[in-house]
């Protein structure tokens, strides 16, 4: 039994290899906006650079002007399939409510460096190398810190818990899953079996993380937010389950929203017209297709009202 196991893990690991040996840059099918058009609006935008590793990663720091100091910091992960620009239009509403947003570029994505992004555990080394960052900037490390996550930004949010002296205040987790054996869980239960190895191997100590611990030990105040037509972190295997785990934490608050796919935070046009776009280019990663099509992502991204408002009360509260 050991013998097959080892064999299989094997086989596993060799094909989660190749299958997440890519960058995350988007399509060439899609306009994105560029951090600097914010700048326009009245928005100061702050080129940031820091290493994690041997990588240097790429992201701004993005707030108003004004003569009051702010409410707070929020450090933003992004998800899987572009870098942190495709939030822009929730970063908006984020700086507009007097916070400061910190948002980079995972390695391996968009605007920072790194050949491929290996695997979703490795956001944990560049989440700490951005933290450590936050703590040696003046003014940044005065301002209460706040995190938001989306997707693999989510896991990376409620994991961030788990480093030691996080100082995080408050996370809000947006479709955000436990951890990688876990999200692997839902789409293959037997295949993440034998993923448990190359993550150890890979990770060490990170791939125990778990959002589960954080839910469980953590002082900081949690909100994770999940569609319940998520079909990409299905919601047995996250929000559910997180709903069990927490039902008796005071400080974590679990909202699962009908009618509302992977990013619940975006109106039910917008989503109308992400699937639309979805269909029409297939896998958002890719980068085949007419050079002739270009969809603008904005309007993909537009806010929902009330969603959006219930994260801002949160952290103003």
């Amino acid at each position: 039994m050991i013998t097959l196991y080892i064999l299989f893990s094997i086989i596993v690991s060799i094909y989660y290899y190749f299958y997440m040996r890519h960058r995350s840059d988007g399509s060439i099918n899609i306009l994105y906006e560029h951090p600097n058009d914010l700048i326009k609006e009245g928005i100061k935008v702050k080129k940031i650079q820091f290493y994690s590793g041997k990588y240097l990663l790429t992201g701004y720091t993005y707030y108003l002007d004004t003569n009051l100091k702010h409410d707070g910091l929020i450090l933003i992960y992004h998800g899987l399939g572009y870098g942190h620009a495709y939030l822009l239009n929730l970063i908006r509403r984020f700086v507009k409510a007097n916070y400061v947003v910190f948002a980079y570029d995972q390695h391996g994505a968009a605007l920072s460096e790194g050949p491929v992004v290996g695997d979703m555990t490795s956001s944990l080394r560049d989440a700490k190398s951005a933290l450590n960052y936050i703590k040696t900037t003046p003014y940044l490390n005065e301002l209460p810190l706040y995190v938001f996550g989306h997707s693999w930004g989510g896991y990376t949010a409620l994991n961030s818990l788990n480093f030691k002296e996080s100082n995080i205040k408050k996370v809000i987790s947006v479709a955000g899953f436990d951890n990688e054996y876990w999200l692997a869980r839902g789409y293959n239960p037997f295949f993440s079996l034998f993923l448990w190895p190359r993550l150890i191997f890979k990770h060490g100590k990170y791939a125990f993380f778990s959002a589960k611990k954080a839910f469980k030990k953590s002082d900081a105040k949690i909100l994770y937010i999940q569609g319940e037509d998520d079909k990409i972190v299905l919601p047995k295997y996250a929000g559910y389950r997180f709903k069990k785990i927490s039902n008796k934490r005071s400080n974590v608050e679990i909202l699962l929203l009908p009618d509302k796919g992977h990013t619940p935070f975006i109106s039910n046009e917008a989503q109308r017209r992400q699937n639309e776009l979805y269909e029409k280019l297939g896998i958002i990663s890719s980068r085949s297709g007419d050079y002739n099509l270009l969809y603008d992502y904005t309007l993909c991204s537009e806010c929902d009202d009330i969603v959006v408002a219930q994260m801002i009360d949160f952290f103003k509260d």
